[in-house]
């Protein structure tokens, strides 16, 4: 089996955030290790923390972790991931090139 490479969302909660989760809980490539959101869903387990809104079920898995914040409220990509790792994040504009931690 090939090795998963272990991903985090930022902004976990919202519904980009969920389409994110959605899209990659059962991906062969990558695993959801970590998800982050606004101070008032950290701490929280997933579950907790968001009001799921799309039409496929909230993955067990996913609703039972816990809920980080991002360490500070400014936070740079290079702050969550190593430097050359493709960042995809929801407000990215497709026209420019993918942002690329530095």
């Amino acid at each position: 089996m090939q090795t998963r490479h272990k991903i985090g969302i930022l902004g976990a909660t919202g519904v980009i955030g969920q389409r994110f989760i959605q899209l990659l809980e059962n991906h062969p490539w990558f695993e959801i290790t970590w998800l982050a959101a606004s101070d008032k869903s950290s701490g929280k387990t997933y579950g907790e923390a968001t009001k799921w809104k799309l039409e496929t079920p909230l993955p067990t898995r996913i609703a039972e972790m816990t809920v980080s914040r991002p360490p500070l409220r400014t936070a740079l990509p290079g702050d969550f991931c190593r430097p050359g790792q493709l960042i995809s994040r929801g407000n990215w504009n497709p026209n420019s090139p993918p942002p690329v931690a530095p």
